[in-house]
């Protein structure tokens, strides 16, 4: 079968994706950024869908109270968001300011950071899916984040009830600490 069309529907999309990828992977040592995590694409992914909507202030900074984003994203998308997810997401060059105010713990992102940062996260996850694969499989269901059925550990498929750093069952490492 021969390559009839092709459409680009967000043509500076892939061409900041470009540059970003390029920036990362000529960075001398490993870039972070760059490499996959499957929890810190769920959780960004889960994050921006909540965010989507807010209101922006005029550096691109979105305001959060933490406990309010902690209960929609459990009951939204059946994250329970802890401070190592936090520590994950600011590891792979997601940063977060946290501040007290009030009596409660409000959140600071850069929207577009948060958001870019997540598209090209989908990019990559999409071609490590293809190269996988070793075809393009245009009936895949690519609406993994949402709600979701108990968690699964990655190396004997045992449901994950209390997630830590490693599988109650098989003893398997879940997250990079």
């Amino acid at each position: 079968m021969e390559l009839q069309e092709l459409r680009i529907h967000d043509l500076q999309l892939i061409e900041s994706f470009g540059e970003f990828y390029q920036h990362n992977f000529f960075k001398a040592g490993k870039s972070e950024v760059i490499t996959l995590d499957k929890i810190a694409v769920q959780i960004a992914g889960a994050i921006c869908g909540l965010i989507r909507d807010l209101e922006v202030d005029k550096n691109g900074i979105v305001r959060l109270n933490y406990k309010q984003l902690v209960d929609d994203l459990k009951e939204k998308f059946s994250v329970d968001l802890k401070d190592i997810h936090v520590g994950l997401l600011e590891k792979k060059g997601l940063y977060v300011k946290r501040q007290s105010a009030d009596g409660a713990v409000y959140i600071s992102l850069d929207w577009h950071e948060w958001d870019s940062t997540y598209k090209y996260w989908q990019i990559i996850q999409e071609i490590d899916r293809w190269n996988q694969v070793g075809y393009v499989n245009m009936n895949e269901d690519l609406n993994s984040n949402k709600k979701q059925s108990e968690a699964k550990c990655p190396g004997c498929g045992a449901e994950l009830k209390n997630v830590g750093k490693f599988c109650a069952e098989c003893g398997h490492k879940l997250i990079a600490a």
